[in-house]
């Protein structure tokens, strides 16, 4: 990647570390901007909504037949996610123009039914998603988004795993519970969030990124200058719907695990809390729950962990 997109890059990265309601009003700029952003934060995005689109498949749902929106669509990366699996018309629809060109276009070219849209006003569409919008939102603008996300069936929020958007995401989970809403992931249970009003600890997982990014010298280029870290994909997430989805009834593994000496430690949260767990984990199998965070329990079973 040339001079000029390692540039744009590092300046849009710089952007969205503030973890900040945006003051700027478009920072796509131009076309080489979207274009940088496109094949490089993208795809880190893209490897999140991959591992989050798995709860679906695991427990066996799809979206509703009718209209996705893409609420602050960017470069379109969460369509682009969605409608390789799922057959749909998608709304683009971003206060930039410019973005909703390029994204319309990409998408397009992939074979993704979609257009876009310059209002959402009497919009009718079926599923709301939207991705990594919730730290630039001032209040009133989360607000809207949270009543965009209510006139839809079902809804997929993937964004940073900070703990200001996780505390966003668990005000919309728990506002939607209120107006009958179902949680289908993250959480296990119907219950308020037990991190609702935690100032130490915030709901966020750890995606699993392709094992071909680190033998590729591109990534491994891009990663040094950009100060990445490849092998991180820190995010928080929230998937509901207004109809009934049965749920596992477990608990969930939140953030990672942590060895202390020989005992592990890690936090997990289900319908009696938050909590934090102590106990002895075969090294073997470490490294292999370290690869799946989205994960319920038993982590292990008894014989595993006697092994």
């Amino acid at each position: 990647m040339d001079a000029g997109r390692l540039k744009i890059l590092k300046e849009i990265r710089s952007h969205f570390l503030k973890d900040a309601p945006s003051t700027t009003k478009d920072y796509w700029e131009s076309a080489v901007a979207l274009e940088a952003y496109d094949a490089v934060f993208a795809r880190r995005i893209q490897w999140k909504w991959r591992s989050v689109l798995k709860e679906l498949e695991v427990l066996k749902l799809e979206l509703p037949m009718g209209r996705v929106l893409d609420y602050g669509s960017g470069t379109g990366v969460a369509s682009e996610s969605l409608g390789q699996l799922f057959l749909r018309e998608y709304l683009i629809f971003d206060r930039s123009e410019r973005a909703m060109d390029f994204a319309q276009k990409k998408l397009q070219n992939l074979g993704v039914n979609c257009r876009k849209v310059n209002s959402i006003e009497n919009l009718a569409y079926d599923t709301f998603i939207a991705s990594h919008i919730l730290s630039e939102l001032e209040e009133a603008e989360f607000l809207k988004v949270a009543k965009a996300a209510e006139r839809a069936q079902f809804l997929i929020l993937v964004d940073a795993g900070t703990p200001s958007v996780s505390k966003k995401l668990i005000s919309l989970r728990d506002e939607l519970l209120q107006k009958s809403w179902f949680v289908v992931a993250p959480c296990t249970h119907l219950n308020p969030c037990p991190l609702a009003k935690s100032e130490s600890d915030w709901c966020h997982f750890f995606a699993k990124p392709p094992s071909s990014v680190f033998t590729d010298s591109t990534w491994g280029k891009l990663a040094k200058e950009l100060n990445i870290d490849l092998r991180s994909l820190p995010l928080s997430y929230l998937i509901m719907s207004k109809t009934p989805v049965k749920l596992e009834g477990a608990d969930r593994l939140i953030g990672r695990l942590k060895r202390n000496g020989q005992e592990t430690q890690f936090h997990s949260c289900g319908s009696q809390g938050f909590c934090l767990n102590k106990m002895k984990i075969p090294k073997k199998k470490i490294k292999e729950i370290d690869k799946d965070s989205f994960r319920s329990f038993p982590l292990l079973s008894e014989s595993e962990l006697e092994s």
